[in-house]
């Protein structure tokens, strides 16, 4: 396989592993292990994950073909095959691994420099002296690195960055609206004109039920405040 050994040069490092093995652009050192009395067809499952490795750290047919000495025709053949991708996937899950521990360290980093600066100060160069100089950072910038860390660290915890209380209220006038689009349909009245008192009960009913969904929106936007269906009654003037 196209892995590190003792010898093997620094240059012909790919940056990639597979399993926690480094992945190098040499060939492989030794016998063929396919022999003669294999069948034709039949490949050794360490070259496959030979091909499927370097593919993975090197994407050029080419290179791939002659380090391993396999055809490009038939490289192309195992890219479609499932434990051909399982592999490719694992050489890039590693890699993101690596790259993810050091982006960490370099946000840590960077953290520590803001805090430093934030508790004593930026450095500036006091032209005069020629010495280097803390000097307060000022309010609005400091205002603005908080707010975007407090920002991503909320993201990171999988919590809101911003509240919105407008969207139940939003949405009750929606359906508010709905209801009274649906009402002003079902009581339109097409064609000549017809005796209200004439219609038959079910329909005198659903009509009803529907004034009555459309005051129950209302009172809800409204939060119950001037209710049309509750009586207002005057206080009784106080007897003397």
């Amino acid at each position: 396989m196209a892995f590190a050994t003792k010898v093997t040069g620094i240059d012909k490092y790919t940056g990639f592993s597979y399993n926690g093995k480094p992945i190098v652009a040499t060939k492989v050192a030794g016998n063929p292990v396919k022999k003669d009395y294999h069948h034709n067809s039949w490949v050794p499952e360490t070259k496959k994950v030979e091909v499927a490795t370097l593919w993975a750290a090197l994407r050029d047919y080419d290179s791939v073909s002659e380090l391993t000495k396999t055809s490009i025709t038939m490289i192309r053949k195992w890219q479609v095959e499932p434990w051909f991708k399982n592999i490719v996937n694992q050489v890039i899950k590693d890699k993101n691994e690596v790259l993810d521990g050091k982006i960490t360290n370099v946000l840590e980093g960077c953290v520590s420099l803001i805090l430093d600066r934030l508790q004593h100060g930026e450095q500036k160069l006091a032209h005069r002296t020629g010495e280097i100089v803390r000097v307060p950072i000022d309010a609005a910038r400091a205002a603005t690195i908080v707010g975007i860390l407090f920002d991503k660290r909320q993201l990171l915890r999988g919590e809101a960055t911003s509240r919105s209380e407008t969207g139940s209220y939003d949405r009750k006038l929606e359906e508010l609206k709905e209801a009274f689009l649906k009402y002003s349909q079902a009581s339109e009245i097409q064609g000549e004109i017809v005796n209200v008192d004439a219609q038959p009960v079910q329909a005198q009913q659903e009509e009803a039920q529907q004034a009555e969904a459309v005051l129950e929106i209302i009172c809800d936007v409204t939060n119950g405040e001037d209710d049309p269906r509750t009586e207002r009654i005057s206080p009784e003037p106080a007897v003397l």
